[in-house]
């Protein structure tokens, strides 16, 4: 297996499931750009139950990152075509909504609410306040 970071759309909405042993577990398909005008088919799923509460919350057309261990794979599309795919197993991801809400923990206030404090004054440097010790030998 691959580890890779995969960034992209969702185009089916997650499921959460239950396998016949009892565990959950948690499907989710997305899109992702190959840099040309095509795009690749990931199918994930998620066997930790704090990755995939996070996938839970996204909806169709969402943005999301994944990071796990993916399987290329080859299928042939309903036109006949063959087409690149990815099978993904998801350690962890990442979506706009966490990155909304670090930004909000990082900074205490919303940027231009309020004006910045003003300068503190400079302190003065000290004066000179009577004789020298010249007495150092040069």
């Amino acid at each position: 297996m691959i580890n890779a970071l995969v960034t992209g759309k969702v185009i089916a909405p997650p499921a959460e499931r239950t396998a016949k042993s009892g565990k959950t577990f948690y499907t989710i398909t997305v899109a992702a750009s190959t840099g040309q005008d095509e795009n690749c088919s990931v199918s994930a799923i998620c066997f930790n139950d704090a990755p995939g509460q996070k996938l839970l919350a996204l909806s169709k057309g969402d943005a999301v990152s994944l990071v796990g261990k993916v399987t290329p794979k080859i299928y042939t599309g309903k036109d006949g075509t063959t087409k690149a795919s990815l099978d993904m197993v998801v350690d962890d991801c990442l979506t706009a909504y966490q990155v909304t809400q670090k930004r909000k923990a990082a900074t205490p206030e919303p940027v231009g609410t309020t004006a910045p404090p003003p300068p503190k004054p400079r302190s003065t440097p000290p004066q000179y306040c009577g004789d020298l010790a010249d007495d150092v030998p040069w």
